[in-house]
C-alpha cells in the first residue's frame, strides 16, 4: 500500500492513482498512460518566467513602435502600411524630395476651391439683389398700366426696352446704350419717370374709351388686326405690315388679340 505522502506526490506530478494501482494489482499485464514530467528545477523555471516577460515586453514595445509609426503616417498623409521607424523615414524624405512642387499643388487646389466657393457667394448675391431690384421696379409701374399683361410679363418687356445701370451710388437708365435725361435739366431720368414714359409711348396702360392698352391692345383694331381669330393669320398679317414676330410689339398685341377672342387658335 502507498503512502497518503507518496500519493500526494504522484498526484502532484500527474499520475492517476486508482488506474495506477489497478494496473499495478491486476494479474495480468495492463497499459498505464504515464503523464509527461518536466523535470525543471527551480532555477530553469525561474529563468523560464523571466524570458516570458522579456518575450511579452518586446513583442509590447514592437506594437507600441508600430501604433507610433502609423500615427505619424497618417499625420502626413501616409497611406501605405508602415510598421518601422526606418520605412517611415525613407517615405517621409520621399515626399519632401518633391520640396516646392508639392506645397505649391496644395496651395493651388486650395486656392481653387475658395473661388469656387467665393464664386457662389457672389452668384447668391447677385439673384437676391436682382429679385429685390425687379420688385422695385414693379412697384414703380403705373397704377393704370394695363390689364392684359401681368406684372411679370410687363417686367421682362421693360427689362427688354430699358437698362439700368449703378453709377456713383445712382441708378441711372439707358436706352439703346444712350442715358436718358429730363428735357429740362439734362439731368439723368429717375426710374419712375423712365418707365411712365415708356408705358405711354408704348400704350400700356388704361385709354380713353375703354381700349385697355398695351401697343397690341391699341394697334390691333387700327392696324387692320381685329377679328382675325388664328396664329398663323396673326403673324401673317402683322408681317405684311413690316412688323418683327419676334418683338415685344408682337406678344403685346397676340395677347390682346387672344384676350379679345374667345375662339382664338393658337394653332391655326
Amino acid at each position: 500500500m502507498l503512502k497518503a505522502e507518496t500519493k500526494t506526490k504522484l498526484i502532484a506530478l500527474g499520475f492517476d492513482i486508482d488506474k495506477l494501482v489497478a494496473a499495478a494489482t491486476h494479474a495480468e499485464e495492463q497499459d498505464f498512460e504515464v503523464p509527461v514530467i518536466n523535470n525543471y528545477s527551480d532555477a530553469d523555471l525561474a529563468t523560464r518566467d523571466e524570458n516570458s516577460k522579456k518575450e511579452g515586453i518586446k513583442e509590447g514595445k514592437k506594437t507600441g513602435i508600430a501604433i507610433a509609426t502609423k500615427a505619424v503616417a497618417d499625420k502626413f498623409g501616409i497611406t501605405e502600411t508602415i510598421d518601422t521607424p526606418d520605412a517611415l523615414v525613407v517615405k517621409l524624405n520621399a515626399n519632401f524630395a518633391k520640396g516646392d512642387d508639392g506645397l505649391k499643388e496644395q496651395v493651388k487646389l486650395l486656392q481653387a476651391d475658395k473661388l469656387a466657393l467665393a464664386a457662389e457667394k457672389d452668384k447668391a448675391i447677385g439673384e437676391v439683389k436682382t429679385a429685390m431690384f425687379d420688385r422695385d421696379l414693379i412697384t414703380k409701374f403705373p397704377a393704370n398700366r394695363t390689364k392684359l399683361m401681368n406684372d411679370s410679363e410687363l417686367l421682362s418687356l421693360v427689362k427688354g426696352n430699358l437698362t439700368f445701370e449703378e453709377s456713383e451710388g445712382v441708378t441711372i437708365v439707358k436706352r439703346n446704350g444712350e442715358v436718358l435725361r429730363d428735357v429740362t435739366t439734362k439731368s439723368p431720368l429717375a426710374i419712375d419717370a423712365a418707365i411712365n414714359g415708356l408705358f405711354t409711348e408704348r400704350k400700356w396702360v388704361e385709354g380713353d374709351g375703354g381700349n385697355n392698352g398695351g401697343r397690341g391692345g391699341g394697334d390691333h383694331s387700327n392696324s387692320g388686326l381685329g377679328g382675325i381669330k388664328t396664329l398663323s393669320k396673326f403673324q401673317e398679317k402683322w408681317e405684311a405690315e413690316g412688323k418683327n414676330p419676334i418683338s415685344p410689339e408682337f406678344q403685346v398685341a397676340l395677347s390682346a388679340a387672344i384676350k379679345a377672342t374667345t375662339d382664338f387658335d393658337m394653332n391655326g
